[in-house]
């Protein structure tokens, strides 16, 4: 995450002209917010937009809008933008200047909102501003969103991968646990992800006390340079979340976080990794482990996380040159730092470990039965641990007491049985499970998951056997895309 000591500027510059109506490509009626297919595109002016939004802005699906710098939402004005919209950042600007143009990056602070509400044949689309065959992971900053929830750091807590000194309220917490950021439904952020400095990154989307009044659903972010999703705190709820190619983790939660996710997938690409080690999903109660409350403690059902194909792939330590290729691969989970957990009914596999409990009191909690009834393969150990002695029987393969099926082996999906889910340079993996799957039954919502947010399902995973619903609104290779000439 990152952030920019910005002018006192004012909204939107707009540089003249429209597209056609609707922003429609004329030969196959599909709005620009998806991956449109041949035909003779419309042209589009573009709206630079920088600076801080002081009052109520809207976006419309006519015009091809560019963030320039940080751009933040103040004052409690709300952003609204169109099904269809496509908002460009810019990219780094003079980086040998004193005072550089810092990446496009929207930051919707504290009492402000964000409504971005695409549907699924008109995504609303954030993405960098290069043209088609040259973009790169960490071309803009991405979406940081700050509210007023809980976190267990501070009521005013700055938020990673923002310079901490700004002209706008950068900080995030507070004790309204119900607070209302707006709405991202139908949304793709690509290309995201600018790093300030080492541990001090950017990600795809951030969420800073976030509160559950916010709504999240059918949200895809593809080539972050850091993590995918990042949660400080707060209690947001998020269904139908989607993580392509991410350099660094797919989902980090920290500082309490204490919300609820439900239908999340994630693929690795086998070249793209951090130094960091990256991992599908990562948790912390904060970086040194504390008792402090609330308690780190996401509550997840139906997630598939598929790592690479190979014990080869996922024992990389130097993927090779370039900004993707320098990394290494972790775990497909990774608790650890006094966090909590609830996982349950989903299927993990293709990395070296499944799952690593790191810590006493995190083993505890597996002891506990709070990871259950999931699929969980691992080239080395399905459930590993480390830093403490496990009071309950973990078995290598086989089943667990817990429900969980856990698998070792060299092809990661031989007995777990998807259609096709590997990362692919042609379109989105198919992620269902194939006839015979153990994924198509054995869920069961118990405990915290009886909480009326959660769907019942008989199958574990993201996905039912017969409905992908990435099909329409999803673009997982949109490095040739073109949204408007």
């Amino acid at each position: 995450m990152k952030k920019h000591l910005l002018t006192l500027a004012i909204l939107a510059t707009v540089i003249a002209s429209a597209c056609k109506k609707d922003e429609q490509n004329p030969a196959s009626g599909q709005f620009l917010g998806r991956n449109v297919g041949a035909g003779t595109l419309p042209s589009c002016a573009d709206s630079v937009i920088k600076g801080q939004i002081t009052s109520n802005l809207y976006l419309s699906n006519t015009k091809k809008y560019t963030l320039k710098g940080i751009v933040s939402v103040v004052n409690n004005a709300t952003i609204k933008i169109a099904p269809g919209a496509v908002i460009q950042g810019d990219t780094l600007l003079d980086a040998s200047s004193a005072n550089p143009v810092k990446p496009g990056t929207l930051v919707v602070t504290r009492g402000s909102k964000i409504d971005a509400q695409g549907t699924d044949t008109a995504p609303i689309v954030f993405t960098s501003k290069k043209a088609t065959g040259s973009r790169l992971a960490g071309d803009f900053g991405g979406i940081i969103i700050l509210g007023k929830a809980p976190n267990n750091q501070s009521t005013n807590q700055g938020i990673e991968g923002l310079d901490p000194i700004a002209p706008f309220d950068n900080k995030y917490g507070g004790t309204d646990a119900a607070d209302n950021s707006g709405t991202l439904k139908y949304v793709r952020i690509e290309y995201a992800g600018y790093v300030l400095s080492p541990n001090n990154e950017i990600n795809g989307l951030t969420f800073g006390s976030v509160g559950s009044g916010t709504t999240i659903d059918f949200v895809q972010v593809t080539n972050s340079f850091d993590d995918s999703f990042e949660f400080f705190g707060g209690t947001v709820n998020a269904k139908h979340l989607v993580s392509v190619s991410a350099r660094d983790d797919d989902f980090d939660f920290d500082f309490g976080y204490s919300g609820k996710i439900q239908f999340a997938v994630a693929v690795r690409n086998p070249n793209a990794a951090d130094a960091s080690a990256s991992n599908m999903i990562e948790c912390d109660n904060d970086a040194t482990g504390s008792t402090n409350t609330p308690q780190t403690k996401p509550v997840l059902s139906n997630f598939t996380l598929v790592g690479v194909q190979t014990q080869t792939e996922a024992s990389a330590t130097t993927l090779g040159p370039g900004p993707l290729n320098d990394g290494k691969f972790g775990r497909g989970n990774h608790w650890r730092r006094n966090s909590n957990l609830i996982m349950a009914n989903s299927v993990i596999f293709g990395l070296n470990d499944g799952a690593y409990f790191d810590s006493q009191n995190v083993i505890d909690k597996y002891c506990a039965g709070n990871f259950h009834h999931n699929l969980v393969h691992g080239f080395v150990k399905a459930i590993a641990t480390t830093g403490g002695a496990p009071v309950c029987t973990i078995p290598t393969t086989g089943a667990d007491s817990y429900s969980n099926t856990l698998y070792t082996g060299a092809n990661p999906n031989t007995s777990i049985k998807l259609v096709s889910p590997f990362y692919s340079t042609s379109g989105c993996a198919d992620f269902r499970p194939s006839i015979g799957s153990p994924a198509l039954s054995g869920a069961s919502f118990t405990g915290d998951l009886t909480n009326a947010f959660f769907t019942s399902t008989t199958y574990r995973g993201a996905f039912a056997a017969g409905t992908n619903w990435l099909a329409n609104w999803a673009n997982c290779n949109p490095q040739n895309t073109v949204y408007c000439q």
